[in-house]
């Protein structure tokens, strides 16, 4: 089948069972997100854009990121020939420059694509091609390997929880095995590295945060020279996926990026990131750059980073947040030049304490295009073994009322003082949107142990009250003049850390999918005219 046809067949697959008018919401495309330079306030209840931030590259990622799925794979696991146990002899493996193995006599090296999956990943014929001389084996949810032709075997996948298992048994160490691809069926000529079905779920949304593509959280990146690039052994290693895919993305999919500078990296790192942005994105995209991830946050080694620094000058944490990100922002602005305004420096906070963007905005000075916050909302509320889904779900639109939309206002109420003093127009952004009612305590504080509720955080995720729950957040950001929310994130497992994808599958029905419904209805059709939803949970 041709690719284009391909394309489409696989589209219309997953779209068919939502039906006509939840497909039409689906591919539809969100109003195009205000620049800084576009912003008007006057408009009382505006809906804003909507973003998503996307999860980590890594074998076990429900995103179907990539037709290659040997991109999603896992680091070298050092094997012996011909076995997979013991699953890891722990001897070093030597590499070459781009992260091939090269092999002793009687030395494995194994790899896994598709992990976790639940049987949720493409099944059929699929394609492995490599260069180089040497022996492969496929097993787990890979069967029935038959050759094509010189170093091009067709295998069968059947889908389960186990995943794509690979095992290199023999490498010439003069010609070594190299330049693996695992295709997806029917994508071996495909134009896109990019599946289709993740792109046109993505498709309505205007935003692509890139926080977690770039790992930016605990990142060890200083230099340019340490960035992943698109050519290397995979996209999942621990310095993220390369910039230029991330670029692709929002070319293929119309979407304007949102980049997280690492908080390590050096002048000549961002320089060469923005110069690549400016060379590569289509020149019509807005760009978003925010320094680091919730520098506020001591879970991540980004905030310590800045804590330490801090106490180290007797100054407050949010002044070397302003200090670090002003100078990332100037670099930007050198490259960009007279397409500076293309770039919206974003000032993030925390919602829950606006004395973090306070003071982060007064040691700016001005030098900032956005304010931005997180409106998640939880349960609240005294919890027990005994609370069902029901009352965690009104205790969530309390706290909405309570707690989320005041604040989102105190940070509002900030941005409107430094939009007229500086006589420009500024941004409210959301970085990171959505519910989070986790089955776990202790989380901000590290003890992490279940909660008695647990089953009722999960059956949340997918009761028909979840749906009115964002709409009635959506609202109250229009309400309150978000002028984009970004959702975190877009697929994702549920487990005891959260349930923090929209979709629990790449491939899940929007009728058991109330979160993702719920922002593409948002997209399509927008608030209701005064600004307000009438949620049933009250």
């Amino acid at each position: 089948m041709p690719v284009n046809q391909t394309v489409s067949a696989v589209c219309r697959a997953w779209l068919a069972p939502v039906g006509a008018a939840a497909a039409a919401a689906l591919l539809c495309f969100g109003a195009p997100p205000r620049t800084a330079q576009g912003v008007d306030r006057d408009v009382a209840g505006a809906p804003p854009a909507l973003g998503m931030n996307l999860s980590s590259v890594t074998d076990w990622n429900r995103e179907w990121v990539f037709v290659d799925v040997f991109r999603h794979s896992r680091s070298w696991i050092p094997q012996k020939a011909g076995q997979s146990q013991p699953w890891s002899t722990q001897e070093p493996l030597a590499v070459t420059d781009e992260g091939w193995p090269i092999l002793n006599p009687g030395q494995a090296a194994a790899t896994l694509m598709c992990r976790d999956m639940e049987g949720h990943y493409p099944n059929g014929t699929y394609t492995l091609t490599y260069e180089g001389q040497g022996d492969i084996f496929v097993g787990l949810d890979a069967k029935r390997a038959v050759q094509a032709g010189p170093n091009h075997y067709r295998f069968d996948v059947v889908p389960g929880n186990g995943g794509i298992y690979l095992r290199i048994d023999r490498s010439d160490r003069q010609d070594p095995v190299r330049n693996i691809n695992v295709w997806m069926p029917d994508f071996e000529q495909a134009a896109s590295a990019f599946h289709p079905l993740f792109i046109e779920r993505l498709r309505p949304f205007k935003v692509i945060r890139f926080m977690d593509w770039q790992r930016t959280n605990n990142s060890r990146l200083v230099r340019w020279t340490d960035r992943t690039r698109p050519d290397d052994v995979r996209q999942s290693g621990p310095e993220g996926v390369a910039v230029e895919y991330m670029i692709d993305l929002c070319n293929e999919s119309g979407a304007d990026p949102w980049f997280c500078m690492p908080h390590l990296a050096d002048d000549d790192f961002v320089r060469n990131f923005a110069s690549l942005v400016k060379q590569r994105l289509a020149p019509q995209r807005t760009i978003y750059v925010e320094w680091s991830n919730e520098a506020w946050n001591s879970l991540f080694s980004q905030g310590r980073w800045v804590h330490e620094k801090a106490k180290s000058k007797g100054v407050a944490d949010p002044q070397i947040t302003a200090d670090e990100a002003r100078r990332d922002w100037r670099l930007w602005h050198e490259v960009f030049g007279d397409q500076a305004d293309r770039v919206v420096r974003v000032a993030a906070g925390h919602l829950n304490n606006p004395w973090v963007i306070k003071v982060m905005l007064e040691h700016l000075d001005g030098e900032f295009d956005a304010v931005a916050c997180a409106p998640y909302f939880g349960p609240g509320g005294n919890l027990d073994a005994q609370t069902t889904t029901e009352q965690l779900l009104r205790g969530a639109s309390r706290r909405i009322d309570e707690w989320v939309l005041p604040r989102i206002a105190k940070h509002r109420s900030m941005a409107d003082r430094w939009r007229q003093k500086l006589g420009r127009p500024l941004l409210l952004l959301g970085y990171e949107a959505g519910q989070a009612i986790l089955p776990i305590e202790g989380f901000m504080g590290g003890r992490r142990k279940f909660v008695s509720w647990k089953q009722a955080a999960w059956e949340c995720q997918t009761h028909p009250m979840m749906y009115d729950l964002y709409k009635k957040l959506l609202n109250g950001c229009a309400a309150a003049g978000v002028d984009v929310v970004v959702a975190f994130n877009y697929v994702g497992k549920q487990d005891k850390w959260g349930s923090w994808g929209h979709l629990r599958y790449q491939d899940e029905s929007l009728q058991s999918a109330p979160k993702f419904r719920a922002l593409l209805d948002a997209v399509s059709i927008g608030p209701s005219s005064s600004g307000q939803e009438t949620v049933r949970v009250n």
